[in-house]
């Protein structure tokens, strides 16, 4: 090979070569591996960022130093994760806003993101759940998902809300040659309104409808309880004006009788005496169903609380379903005894006592409520919640 051949390969490699080098700094790095910039804020404050398993920082966590592409963020504190994929674009910023929550049920946040444009400036919102109302400065654009085209340069007024979920509101700075996206997660009511004590509440021992007619959530009674408790401790709006600065209830009681406390955890009943309770009523409206009162009145250590119309017409009963030769057995009412009344609902007088374990004569079942032979002398009425037929 002659010497003028040699030096023409060795300028053809040292030109590909070089342009690959090029190439290399001017595209791939710049283009594909380049560095993004990724801000994470948190409602709950010093929760740490991870980013591909790797521990960065605690929020509020700022890097501008994040090799793009597609990237694991996850948000961690004690109780709760959150972890998202994200598409990280060389020289553009994601920003990512959480509330963890007190479950995976309940929880809401943003993720702000840019892609460039050619277009004039727009902005793309989506939502969990679709279906969200959309204002910019104020002004409606219609329901999630949706894209606002012709959006004047600089900071706007993003409002995103739907009945029954919390409003997320955010101010957007719009650049030229960009289109943002926003992708925002609605916190849930557990609550349907402010709560405020029923009237039937006494010094002792008071009660609070959640109203659950006006919620929209679907979880797990634990959970919806969960989420209650982390609501009433952080929105204020929600309190009762007795308890200004936050509230715990002690027992949750549901329209079937069951009796959870304060982490969702179903419970036997137990009488607090002479304590102070406070019991939320986790059913509709402001009737408490006749099983829920009877928990109540155990909780409240057999006080007699009774509903406004038993006040207005105590002897209102069900029609007669009369029984012979039957016995019942007075089941665990977490007090030891049952309560005997005059009548076949929760306004009659106390008459007597039945022993837990014991059976009794039936004399006449009406459904909610039973006749049974106490002695000699005595007959009277129970719920039939706490008695099985023998």
């Amino acid at each position: 090979m002659s010497y003028k051949k040699i030096i023409l390969i060795l300028t053809i490699v040292g030109v590909v070569i070089l342009g690959g080098y090029v190439f290399y700094k001017t595209v791939w790095i710049n283009n594909i591996a380049g560095e993004a910039a990724l801000a994470v804020n948190s409602v709950q404050g010093n929760t740490n960022v991870f980013v591909n398993d790797k521990l960065l920082g605690t929020t509020p966590f700022y890097s501008n130093a994040i090799k793009s592409g597609n990237v694991e963020v996850s948000i961690r504190n004690d109780d709760r994760t959150f972890d998202i994929n994200l598409n990280l674009e060389p020289n553009t910023e994601t920003i990512l806003n959480r509330e963890l929550g007190p479950n995976r049920d309940f929880g809401a946040g943003d993720t702000v993101w840019v892609e460039r444009s050619k277009d004039t400036p727009s902005m793309s919102v989506i939502s969990d759940p679709v279906g969200a109302l959309v204002k910019l400065d104020g002004e409606v654009k219609g329901e999630t998902p949706i894209t606002i085209n012709n959006i004047k340069v600089g900071e706007h007024d993003l409002e995103i809300s739907k009945d029954g979920f919390e409003t997320r509101t955010l101010r957007p700075d719009i650049k030229e040659g960009i289109k943002l996206n926003v992708d925002s997660k609605l916190f849930t009511k557990p609550v349907g309104r402010p709560l405020a004590q029923l009237k039937i509440s006494t010094p002792t021992v008071t009660i609070y409808p959640l109203h659950l007619e006006e919620v929209v959530a679907k979880s797990s009674i634990k959970m919806h309880i969960q989420a209650v408790q982390y609501w009433l401790t952080t929105r204020k709006d929600y309190l009762p004006k007795e308890f200004p600065s936050g509230l715990n209830i002690d027992y949750y009681v549901t329209e079937d009788g069951s009796v959870y406390n304060d982490t969702g955890e179903n419970i036997v009943p137990k009488t607090n005496d002479n304590k102070a309770i406070k019991i939320a009523y986790f059913g509709n409206n402001e009737d408490l169903s006749e099983k829920a009162l009877e928990m109540v009145n155990v909780l409240a250590g057999n006080i007699d609380l009774i509903t406004n119309a038993e006040k207005t017409d105590p002897t209102t009963t069900k029609t007669k379903a009369v029984v012979t030769g039957a016995k019942i057995k007075v089941i665990e009412t977490g007090t030891g005894w049952l309560r005997v009344r005059a009548g076949a609902g929760l306004g009659f007088d106390e008459v007597a006592k039945l022993d837990v374990g014991k059976e009794y004569k039936l004399l006449e079942d009406k459904g909610d409520w039973v006749q049974v032979q106490v002695d000699d002398k005595v007959t009277g009425w129970v719920s039939s919640t706490y008695v099985e037929k023998t």
